[in-house]
């Protein structure tokens, strides 16, 4: 092999590097199941006081979502868990969308939130719908879980609240 193939094989070796490495960074950026939002961290909701309560779900939804859709049964569990927790334990919604529109979908569904909130998903850190966060009092996120759960994520789900409100074990 001359100099100039073994120079080509390089450059072209370097080139496909590079393009891979770019097209993966594209695929993380854009992919809503990694989440940008990460355990530990503080999440603000402008009107939302997290110390009233000892754990909130941030339930971030879209009513464009289908895996929302898919998830209402999910949420309407939460509700009922959070009235059953008579204050220890809040859900809420976060959503581009009007606060009432969220609401009026909300409500149609036979979801029963604790409240509904207009904000940029992106200063959440959240990426794509639906997310479900679990922020304590402080407002630091204490687990995340991101797309439509099956049924072993939603128990864990579920497990994650109970330990930062034994009200709401089942």
């Amino acid at each position: 092999m001359s100099r100039l193939e073994q120079a080509t094989h390089v450059l072209l070796i370097a080139v496909c590097c590079i393009a891979g490495y770019t097209l993966i960074r594209q695929h993380i950026a854009r992919n809503p199941t990694v989440p940008s939002v990460h355990e530990g961290e503080r999440v603000a909701v402008a009107g939302y006081d997290w110390s009233q309560t000892n754990a909130t779900a941030l339930l971030a939804i879209s009513p464009r979502c289908h895996f929302c859709e898919e998830s209402l049964p999910l949420y309407r569990t939460l509700g009922r868990v959070a009235r059953r927790a008579k204050g220890s334990f809040r859900v809420i919604a976060v959503s581009k969308e009007p606060g009432e529109t969220l609401a009026n979908y909300l409500e149609q569904h036979g979801v029963n939130l604790q409240g509904v909130f207009t904000s940029s998903l992106s200063k959440l850190g959240v990426r794509g719908t639906p997310t479900v966060l679990v922020v304590d009092r402080n407002g630091v996120v204490q687990s995340v879980f991101v797309g439509k759960l099956d049924s072993g994520r939603e128990g864990q789900l579920m497990s994650h609240i109970a330990l930062l409100c034994p009200e709401c074990a089942e």
